[in-house]
């Protein structure tokens, strides 16, 4: 018998492999030759339907029904996803017994998992619940938006928008027309948009397509796209040295005032937490060494930190927990508590702060 036949003839075993897992560890089950992924899915399975419950006797039934079908990991796998949609889990080991009764046939055991979900769940009522989310998209200046309303409202809008002549793209003119530019002209660019000298002239010189720049509202943009938006009238400029930084500004209270606020945001456009993407527009004010260890409020001393990051940075370094930040050489870099090597926030828009430009 070759490798592949020896293969093929456990493969509908799952009952019997999951036995001879029970009880090892998911390190354990890697050392004897399964990869992570099949490790942990083991793991879960043989937790399951050999692990403690209090439902033994319909626990020992699935084991029994699931080895006369066949049934090979996939198959369990499956039927935990379909036990994954009751509503209530009391009702779990019912539903495991009649899906381990059916052949290894993903179809009908889908079928008969989504008779089982409506015995069990009642009639499914729809959410007529509105909604809106945006996801950046890796890589590009672009963000995903989604948006849940009303059917009729939806399709209005998109007939619309498609009935519009225009060698724009219809998306592009909808968020331009919900932003309040209207269909003809983009928004009003308010965040602060951050730019070198070099990068400057190119995009004066509409040479800026493969120019990308960075926004505090957590964005980014291309160089053809800050040139073809309506700025707004007022503007704000800061001057940053490559070593030092923003020039230092100091002041005698905890708050931050409103230029420390602007200056920091333009040097770090996102929370500077360790791979957070949160706007420093939609951030709080850190003081990387705390106000209450007697850190100033100075630039210097300033982050732009999301709340969740602010909330977890160590204000007492000699009790490390989740780690804190510190300036080094204009840029603030995340210090992980137990040492290990100092981190800036690599997200695709920190990389275009103030002091990465420069």
């Amino acid at each position: 018998m070759n490798a592949f036949e020896h293969f093929a003839s456990q493969w509908g075993q799952a009952m019997d492999i999951l036995a001879g897992a029970c009880g090892r560890s998911v390190l354990e089950l890697c050392q004897a030759g399964l990869d992570t992924k099949m490790a942990k899915q083991v793991d879960k399975l043989a937790g399951v339907y050999f692990g403690n419950t209090k439902s033994t006797k319909k626990q020992a039934k699935a084991r029994g029904c699931s080895g006369e079908q066949g049934h090979t990991l996939f198959t369990l796998a499956e039927i935990e996803t379909i036990v994954g949609r009751l509503n209530d889990q009391k009702h779990a080991w019912k539903v495991r017994v009649e899906l381990c009764k059916e052949p290894p046939i993903l179809r009908t055991l889908q079928e008969r998992g989504k008779e089982l979900i409506e015995e069990f769940n009642g009639p499914e009522v729809p959410e007529n619940k509105p909604s809106m989310s945006a996801t950046a998209i890796p890589g590009s200046t672009y963000v995903n938006f989604r948006a849940c309303a009303p059917g009729y409202l939806v399709q209005a809008a998109m007939d619309a928008l498609n009935a519009e002549e225009s060698e724009e793209h219809p998306a592009e003119r909808a968020m331009k027309i919900l932003a309040g530019g209207g269909s003809a002209g983009g928004p009003p660019v308010t965040p602060a948009v951050i730019i070198s000298l070099e990068d400057l002239a190119k995009v004066e010189g509409y040479e800026g397509d493969d120019v990308i720049l960075s926004l505090t509202n957590g964005t980014r943009m291309t160089g053809k796209e800050f040139v073809e938006a309506k700025m707004t009238e007022k503007g704000y400029v800061m001057l940053v040295d490559p070593v030092e930084g923003p020039v230092n500004v100091y002041y005698g209270s905890r708050s931050a005032t409103p230029k420390q606020r602007l200056m920091r945001k333009i040097c770090d456009p996102v929370c500077v937490g360790d791979g957070c993407g949160v706007g420093a527009d939609y951030c709080q004010m850190n003081h990387n060494v705390a106000w209450s260890a007697g850190g100033p409020t100075n630039i210097n001393n300033l982050s732009t930190m999301c709340s969740f990051h602010n909330g977890r940075m160590d204000d007492d370094r000699g009790s490390p927990l989740h780690g804190h930040v510190d300036q080094v050489n204009g840029q603030v870099y995340f210090f992980p508590p137990f040492g290990g090597k100092p981190r800036l926030n690599d997200h695709p828009v920190a990389r275009g702060g103030a002091m990465r430009v420069v």
